[in-house]
């Protein structure tokens, strides 16, 4: 994840909420692996989910999500959000999305057409 000052427990335990953990641990070099600047050898949607991971890292108390699961499949993007947007969270989440399906999980939607639903 490119930061050596990391918590090993804490790098898989990122790693297993975006469902990364057993596919880093396939690589030769697990999660010393070095990337290429696109990824490689993750596939895009992989390398996505990893910056999702480095984003959960610090336990954030706001997290902003700005498109970045609208490539994903639909069944991978609902699983990353659904127990981030638990209520018993004590975190502001924002997602930017085009998917209504992705929306409609959130009890707050602001459609920036329409304003606040």
């Amino acid at each position: 994840l490119g930061r050596p000052d990391i918590d090993y427990d804490k790098m898989r335990e990122a790693l297993e909420c975006v469902g990364l953990n057993s596919r880093i641990s396939q690589l030769e070099q697990g999660v010393d692996e070095k990337l290429q600047v696109n990824g490689t050898p993750l596939s895009s949607a992989q390398a996505r989910l990893l910056m999702i991971a480095r984003a959960l890292l610090h336990s954030p108390s706001t997290l902003i999500l700005d498109g970045i699961l609208d490539s994903l499949d639909p069944s991978t993007a609902l699983t990353l959000i659904k127990p981030r947007n638990s209520p018993g969270r004590k975190w502001t989440f924002i997602l930017g999305t085009s998917n209504e399906v992705l929306a409609n999980q959130f009890k707050r939607i602001i459609d920036l057409n329409q304003g606040v639903k």
